[in-house]
């Protein structure tokens, strides 16, 4: 069953049913018996299954579909997120696009802003790998890094302005600028 919560300055938990709602002024819709908590003005609004989920930000999460275990916290973080489980997005605007990713951990602005399916990244800095759609396990952490990824896997990529060019599987590269 899906309602609509809709109230300004209102704090409401359903006894019956394990969700907590803490909307700003408009919520949305929302399964009621899914164990999600959703905080901020559009976040979570066409969230019709899953389950654990903490989103909070205006805009954030807006089209989670089906998804477990997501901890989603930012303006516009996940804004179009449709599937995936166990991913943790911090920031402003990352991970716009996730569909079918899961385990990953997105900490920055704009962070793996266009990660769709990916599995198993972590992603840390400002615009890092904000290209990347489609790569799996790889670390990268650095503002600006890993901008050169679109498709790539198992990439350690430290330090700021890191590997903007790379495109490639299996690659350490430490450092700024290299």
């Amino acid at each position: 069953t899906y309602s609509t919560v809709s109230c300004n300055n209102c704090f409401y938990v359903d006894p019956a049913n394990p969700t907590i709602y803490i909307p700003l002024n408009h919520f949305g819709q929302i399964e009621y018996d899914q164990g999600n908590f959703t905080n901020g003005d559009y976040a979570g609004t066409y969230t019709y299954t899953g389950s654990n989920n903490t989103i909070t930000g205006v805009n954030t999460a807006r089209h989670l579909a089906v998804a477990n275990d997501n901890t989603i916290y930012g303006f516009a973080s996940g804004e179009y997120f449709g599937t995936g489980d166990a991913n943790t997005l911090i920031g402003s605007g990352q991970g716009e696009n996730i569909n079918g990713g899961n385990r990953n951990t997105l900490v920055g602005a704009k962070s793996g802003y266009q990660l769709t399916n990916g599995n198993d990244n972590i992603i840390v800095g400002v615009s890092s790998a904000n290209n990347l759609v489609d790569g799996n396990v790889n670390t990268i952490v650095g503002d600006y890094s890993g901008l050169g990824l679109t498709a790539s896997s198992r990439n350690t990529i430290l330090g700021t302005h890191n590997c903007d060019s790379l495109d490639g599987n299996d690659n350490i590269s430490i450092g700024y600028n290299t």
